[in-house]
């Protein structure tokens, strides 16, 4: 048997990706920021057998339909159309491949014992759930060898692991999940987004906290999870609404540990459609009945300008003076930005080469200097981030400057960063002939001062012009691209597939909040666009550097 890859010379004709400190937060509600998905009853795929006196052609082409079906019947139906050795050593879970629905596998067929399927697939899923995104034109080919069985029937003999579904099938049977994972200051939880089939979903999530952090974002958080704990059987029980959750391994000791790791799994599980409630248990015995920690107080609606009146904060059609234009001066001031929290920093550039923060109800303080200083970014623990010359400088007030390298090994490249309001991911921005957008998780102590950057993801932007890049709530990043003349949005969620949408034209800078539908777009002119649906309205300001804490 054997599955490789090839490309097509063909284009396809669709576009896809796809203040700190170590106690628990007691205060304020919990907003997280995820891709919402269809959050109805499993739907139940059903797949038909062979038919009797099936040419070897038509039990493959059956045989794919039928393994659609599978999160549904645990492939009984699939296994059906294999010999008995086959049903026993084909592992269909290893991976599932998924292809358009426009682009159906083309079965070969040699007139003897062997078939070829060959289909376009856009993206893959990995045994623990994570998505991956295919290149352009990529091809999956399996081959299959079939024998005639007792009743003269032919089965298939030789096949490879994994599944090939469509697109339309995929979404029927899997969920977009996020699993929680604690940060290294404990202040808040982070999504490591997975694709688990939607029949036993709360089992799959649970095995995935006990297994631990993808690779992608390892680097930013901590397991809670009792150490060398197992899930007996590898199954979740729900009954009337209620996940019963018993794990078995080390004990977690103080409440404080219970605490966190009862929120970790409370804020994985209950995703899950039918669950309302989580009884975790470990060797036994009741995890505290205490009121989880509720996570930070995120305002990601406020929205930072420089105009008349000085340093303006706007928040529910509410605006107040963050600094006064006397304060500031007559230097120039440009890309003013908040950390994602309510009592986050203010930062600005002044004069292209001053960084200067402001805490609410106090004065400016300058708190680094160097030529040509990106737009900053704060994060949540109010370090703030810079670019200068091709280094990403990250300051904080008293504090000596962090100095990270290029990702890309070549300094001039960097053009711009972005932390996500988590504070676990990195994004950033590579100019040059070659633009494009990456990824990285950052790598903190427990007082949230960041250590490291791990390995950079870069994202599949296809061939447009990256002119800017925005994190729109902690699973979205909004890539404003040029093509020619037009201008598009490349929406591109966090392990999963991406969409694009055409922007105003002549758009140069991208903003986002808490969700995609508050994207904002500013023009070379000055001008601002808000999206509301599938339109940009012009809005009339007489502002400059308008944005969305990012």
């Amino acid at each position: 048997m054997k599955t490789k890859l090839k490309v097509f010379a063909a284009a396809l004709g669709t576009i896809l990706f796809a203040s700190a400190c170590q106690t628990l937060p007691t205060a304020g509600p919990v907003t997280p920021f995820e891709l919402q998905e269809n959050t109805s009853a499993s739907l139940v795929l059903k797949g038909f057998g062979p038919v009797k006196d099936a040419e070897p052609d038509t039990i493959v082409r059956d045989f794919l339909r039928a393994t659609a079906a599978g999160w549904s019947d645990d492939f009984q139906v699939a296994r059906s159309y294999l010999t008995e050795t086959a049903k026993k050593t084909w592992k269909p879970d290893t991976a599932v491949y998924v292809y358009s629905d426009d682009y159906t596998p083309i079965i070969s067929y040699n007139g003897e014992s062997k078939i070829t399927a060959a289909t376009r697939i856009h993206a893959s899923v990995a045994k623990d759930g994570t998505y991956g995104i295919e290149k352009t034109n990529s091809v999956y080919t399996s081959d299959f060898e079939l024998v005639k069985d007792a009743q003269n029937q032919w089965r298939i003999k030789g096949l490879p692991d994994g599944a090939v579904i469509s697109e339309s099938s995929f979404r029927a049977a899997f969920q977009y999940s996020s699993v929680f994972f604690p940060t290294t200051d404990k202040r808040t939880l982070v999504a490591d987004h997975r694709w688990f089939p939607r029949r036993r979903l709360a089992s799959y999530l649970m095995q995935a906290i006990l297994a631990g952090p993808s690779a992608g974002i390892a680097p930013a958080v901590i397991n809670a999870a009792p150490e060398g704990a197992v899930l007996p059987l590898q199954n979740v029980e729900v009954n009337d609404s209620v996940a019963e959750v018993a794990i078995e391994g080390t004990g977690l000791g103080t409440e404080e540990a219970q605490l966190l790791f009862k929120w970790q799994v409370n804020a994985t599980l209950l995703q899950v459609p039918s669950v309302s409630e989580v009884h975790l248990r470990v060797n036994g015995v009741l995890v505290t009945e205490q009121p989880v920690p509720t996570g930070p107080q995120w305002a990601l609606d406020n929205i930072v300008s420089v105009g008349k009146d000085g340093l303006i904060r706007e928040r529910d059609s509410k605006k107040d003076i963050v600094v006064s234009a006397s304060t500031l001066g007559e230097e120039p001031v440009s890309f003013p930005t908040r950390g994602p929290l309510e009592d986050s920093l203010t930062a600005y550039i002044q004069s292209n080469s001053k960084l200067v923060v402001v805490a609410r109800n106090a004065q400016p303080v300058e708190i680094y200097t160097a030529d040509s200083l990106s737009a900053p970014s704060v994060d949540r623990a109010n370090w703030t981030w810079t670019v200068v010359k091709g280094k990403i400088v990250v300051v904080r007030s008293g504090t000596d400057p962090i100095v990270f390298e290029s990702p890309w090994g070549a300094e001039e490249l960097i053009t711009a960063v972005r932390v996500s309001p988590d504070g676990a991911r990195l994004l950033v921005q590579r100019g040059g002939d070659a633009p494009s957008v990456g990824i990285l998780p950052i790598r903190r102590n427990v007082d949230a001062r960041p250590v490291s950057l791990g390995e950079i993801e870069v994202l599949n932007s296809g061939t447009a012009r990256v002119l800017d890049a925005t994190w729109v709530g902690n699973a979205t990043i909004a890539i404003l691209q040029a093509e020619a003349v037009n201008r598009y949005v490349l929406i591109a969620h966090l392990g999963a597939a991406a969409e694009k949408i055409r922007a105003p034209e002549k758009a140069v800078r991208i903003s986002g909040g808490a969700s995609e539908q508050f994207l904002q777009i500013e023009t070379d002119e000055g001008k601002y666009f808000v999206r509301s649906g599938s339109l940009w309205n012009a809005l009339v300001s007489d502002v400059k550097y308008r944005a969305f804490p990012h």
